[in-house]
């Protein structure tokens, strides 16, 4: 199996890379999203719901959600 492995890392480098990539922006990108989420309904304040909100709704974000998406298959929250 390690030497399955060693050869599909060695002629596929590119595509182990893409994958990798696209693994770490799951882990790392998918809990922060809800982190940050839990974070704004539990303040006392209602300005930062806000801006959350505000930052939702915004066209940047809209596109950045529907690239991350596309090409790592990542689903944000709207």
């Amino acid at each position: 199996m390690n030497e399955l492995l060693e050869t599909f890392i060695g002629s596929n480098g590119f595509a182990v890379q893409v994958l990798t990539i696209m693994g770490v922006l799951r882990l790392v990108l998918k809990p922060v999203s809800e982190i940050v989420g839990v974070i704004v309904k539990q303040t006392k304040t209602t300005k930062d719901d806000a801006f959350v909100e505000s930052v939702k709704r915004s066209g940047i974000f809209l596109k950045l959600l529907f690239v991350l998406d596309w090409l790592a298959s990542i689903k944000i929250k709207k």
